[in-house]
């Protein structure tokens, strides 16, 4: 997983909650655009095989949008998970 990465504030938060105590600082990491167009261009490849389901190819092309868009301006980008 070569685009993951936690805030700092989120991981610390994480572990306070765990009872874990970090014993080393988190930073986080900012991508570039293109590889992120790369990298869900080839999800998309594989699931237009029927191997993914159709509202996560939705979801994936909406994704590919916003990441084409962030290339063009020159943006760095990362994705953050909520759950």
């Amino acid at each position: 997983m070569d685009f993951f990465n936690v805030a700092a504030e989120e991981i610390a938060g994480f572990a306070e909650d765990h009872g874990v105590k970090l014993e080393k600082s988190f930073r986080q990491e900012w991508f570039l655009a293109e590889d992120g167009c790369k990298t869900v261009t080839s999800i998309i490849e594989g699931g237009e095989k029927g191997l993914l389901d159709v509202r996560v190819m939705t979801d994936l092309r909406k994704f590919q949008k916003v990441l084409e868009a962030a290339k063009q301006n020159g943006i760095r980008w990362h994705l953050a998970v909520d759950f």
